[in-house]
């Protein structure tokens, strides 16, 4: 997990993707976390909604349809580029939202039959908002509270309810329903399934990774200036301690060529051996 050897690729690929669009301010490890998903998140955007825009093109679907897949990218990218540009990680996170609920919304407007799977990506928003607020296994101080998921999950369910209310008075922009073929079925069902494990895998990432910095930082040994005695768990101690302690290494002590001049020095004039 710490190191790079047992990484998988898509995890490196990960890494590379995070590394390349973080911005180059330095955040606290709950705002890295949130970034890291984000970053993440967005990707996966991008890689559900490009098979989208192809199963759209190949059924004939409408103009409005085709539009809202490519408004959705260009806001997805909008907002990888937020991100890099070192934009408050608030203010990307209310964009973040309202970018997927407009696109959720509307796509679910443009038929005049409101699908029940279009209902289903609703649940994207709770769940995009429970692994970012939610508490962290990297952080036993962290008590994230699951409020903030709450209340998205009330807002998904008002926009079902809205879908729903704006259907039955006929506001959609009025397209003949498709039959869908059973292939453009399965796909769909399977870029629902996608997105869903891909926010989880991303979220299990993303706690990976806040473990192993964290890892990292507690490797840093605390020395003192004065005495150079380490600090290991606010227990301070000589040097030789915490290595036959923490690494098992048995000890020996000699002298080393210098100390050995400053505190036995030779004679004046006599032999230096």
């Amino acid at each position: 997990m710490a190191d790079g050897s047992s990484r998988s690729p898509l995890s490196e690929f990960l890494l590379a993707a995070v590394d390349r669009l973080r911005p180059t301010r330095r955040s606290s490890r709950r705002g890295a976390f949130i970034l890291r998903f984000l970053i993440c998140a967005n990707l996966l955007a991008l890689v559900v909604g490009v098979p989208s825009l192809a199963l759209a093109l190949a059924r004939g679907q409408p103009v409005s349809a085709v539009v809202m897949l490519l408004a959705f990218m260009a806001g997805v990218l909008g907002l990888l580029a937020a991100i890099k540009a070192g934009v408050r990680t608030a203010l990307v996170l209310r964009a973040e939202f309202v970018v997927l609920s407009s696109f959720l919304v509307g796509r679910a407007l443009v038929s005049r039959t409101l699908a029940p799977e279009q209902l289903d990506w609703l649940v994207l928003l709770p769940l995009g908002a429970l692994v970012m607020t939610g508490p962290r296994a990297d952080d036993a101080e962290d008590r994230g509270s699951g409020a903030p998921a709450m209340v998205v999950a009330a807002i998904a369910v008002g926009l079902g309810a809205l879908l729903f209310g704006l259907h039955e008075l006929g506001v959609t922009l009025g397209q003949q329903p498709q039959v869908e073929a059973p292939w453009a079925q399965a796909l769909n069902h399977a870029l629902f399934v996608l997105s869903v494990c891909g926010l989880m895998f991303i979220y299990d990432h993303a706690v990976r990774e806040s473990k192993a910095e964290l890892v990292r930082l507690r490797q840093l040994l605390s020395v003192c200036a004065w005495c150079k005695q380490i600090n290991d768990e606010e227990r301070w101690m000589p040097i030789d301690q915490y290595v036959a302690e923490r690494h098992r290494v048995p000890l020996t002590h000699g002298i080393c060529p210098g100390c050995l001049a400053r505190h036995f020095p030779p004679p004046p004039g006599g032999d230096p051996d």
